[in-house]
């Protein structure tokens, strides 16, 4: 075993051309080092940061393209990695961590089923008609046996896997090292133990992807241009992969023009018409326990004077008298900023 590994280490990193498979079998030893010098972990997360796609992926991304196209009921649009992604993070390694990787070529990629649980919790979440056991859910996203009348159905959307777009990562390069720093490893570890101050940190190296990706979705193409609305939203606000509460994932979607003209659209269609999806913040407080009102809506009114787009300052303002006037009129009608909130709903 160590003559192998000793084989690793003399290895020219320069030749590698699949980083699925160096992070999977090319880490020279499980020993930590005692001293500063680097630790093999993070030497092999650093080394398959540097390591470029393959020159035959190009290739094969045209031919998978060109394949796209030449189906009818596809569309598709490119989605950039706004900073860094994490997908596939807790897969297992030989490291801590993990990234998805396409087995045969080793770039990043986002599997299908990524794509379609952060558009279905987004529609569920944050859209108006989209409970899961309403029609329009059961159309995209298809139905369990728990769901409805105990039925199990396909949805008429499919998604495909999402290619990297070669060379479109940061320095044309998909894969970045980067670092999770866990603060007190001993209480992670064991609950009887409290954190404290003094506990020293444990830097853990990961891989995250750059770049663009190809996204793909195919059926009804009225339902599929509605989807791909739902999906550009989900990725904006929510982020696809882990990390997503820290900025991870984030993603800006291109979405395909239109095929259609409104005049000709079917009954699908319609329903996207009415389909509105609801102001995060206006969710917030409308959500907002009665009991808790006065104490947390001085953080909302100091959000509303950030707020530049007059139509949605204007429906804030609107909530936050609805919500006043719910939880007790009589209390808040004398503050000083109902009084000027009333006025801006009225102006």
């Amino acid at each position: 075993m160590n003559s192998c590994r000793n084989v690793f280490v003399n290895l020219d990193k320069s030749i590698a051309n699949h980083a699925g498979l160096w992070l999977d079998k090319f880490l020279t030893t499980q020993q930590e080092s005692t001293n500063n010098n680097e630790q093999p972990k993070t030497r092999l997360v650093n080394e398959v940061g540097t390591i470029s796609q393959p020159e035959i992926y190009t290739k094969f991304y045209q031919r998978w393209k060109q394949t796209l196209e030449q189906i009818s009921d596809v569309q598709t649009g490119k989605a950039t990695v706004q900073g860094r992604m994490a997908v596939g993070l807790g897969t297992e390694s030989v490291l801590e961590t993990s990234i998805k990787l396409h087995h045969t070529y080793g770039v990043p990629y986002i599997p299908a089923s990524a794509l379609k649980g952060v558009t279905a919790s987004y529609a569920r979440d944050y859209l108006q008609g989209w409970e899961k056991t309403s029609p329009n859910y059961a159309i995209v996203f298809g139905t369990s046996a728990d769901d409805q009348n105990n039925e199990e159905a396909a949805g008429f959307v499919t998604f495909y896997d999402a290619l990297y777009v070669p060379d479109s990562g940061i320095n044309k390069q998909a894969l970045h090292a980067d670092v999770i720093t866990v603060h007190h490893q001993d209480y992670y570890q064991d609950k009887n133990l409290a954190p404290a101050d003094w506990d020293s940190t444990t830097p853990i190296s990961f891989l995250t992807a750059t770049g663009e990706y190809l996204i793909a979705l195919s059926g009804p193409e009225d339902w599929v241009s509605l989807t791909f609305d739902i999906l550009k939203e989900a990725l904006k606000e929510l982020g696809v992969g882990a990390k997503t509460s820290s900025g991870y994932g984030r993603m800006e979607l291109e979405i395909p023009e239109r095929k259609i003209s409104v005049e000709n659209q079917s009954v699908g269609v319609l329903e996207k018409k009415e389909t509105k999806i609801e102001d995060p913040m206006i969710m917030a407080i409308n959500n907002l326990p009665n009991n808790r009102f006065a104490g947390e809506i001085g953080n909302y009114i100091n959000k509303w004077e950030t707020i530049s787009e007059p139509s949605q300052k204007l429906k804030v303002a609107e909530v936050i008298i609805k919500r006043a006037d719910e939880v007790d009129k009589k209390k808040f009608k004398d503050k000083h900023w109902y009084e000027k909130f009333k006025n801006y709903s009225a102006s």
